[in-house]
């Protein structure tokens, strides 16, 4: 959705340019299709300079060309919760947002607030896949002793094809079990 009165980069449209390929907000990578007739004429760009990336949708369709971001049926993993266990132990909690399952292996990283990466490790959810809108509950094994601001990213080296990229990376002020630093 862009706000009225916002600016969006357009980057393509369809063959018959009733739908735009549009970049929101302009410097984010976040990609989308909006119908011509929801932008101001005078702002848009010449059509004709516009490369034809897509077949124009079926009638009576809102969602946009075959292909885009909105018709994918893709997973959306994010981190949802991050809780720290009385024995110091990190157990953080994945979500899939998305409207696709996700089965196979993802990156999980947590750092410092400061940069300090306090663990990486991978999980595997090839043999239990992650069906949409469900959680998987991650013991990372990491000890937290210390209260801060942690961050805590999955899937930090994108190795995923998302519906959002934008939702991977939570930061949580987690309370330390105590004990030395």
């Amino acid at each position: 959705m862009i706000p009225a009165g916002r600016e969006a980069r357009v980057t393509g449209r369809t063959e018959d340019g009733a739908w735009l390929r549009v970049v929101y907000p302009s410097q984010s990578g976040i990609e989308g299709w909006v119908p011509r007739a929801n932008f101001v004429t005078d702002g848009l760009p010449s059509l004709a300079s516009l490369p034809s990336l897509a077949q124009a949708p079926a009638a009576g369709s809102a969602s946009g060309p075959a292909g885009s971001v909105e018709g994918d049926a893709l997973p959306d993993l994010s981190v949802a919760s991050a809780e720290v266990q009385p024995n110091g132990n990190l157990v953080v909690r994945i979500t899939n947002e998305g409207r696709a399952p996700f089965a196979g292996r993802v990156g999980l990283q947590v750092s410092s607030a400061d940069g300090e990466i306090l663990g990486v490790l991978e999980v595997n959810l090839t043999s239990q896949p992650l069906a949409p809108g469900r959680f998987a509950s991650v013991n990372t094994g990491i000890e937290v002793r210390r209260t801060g601001l942690f961050v805590i990213e999955i899937d930090h080296v994108n190795s995923v094809k998302e519906s959002g990229e934008f939702n991977n990376v939570r930061r949580v002020l987690l309370v330390g079990a105590g004990g030395s630093p």
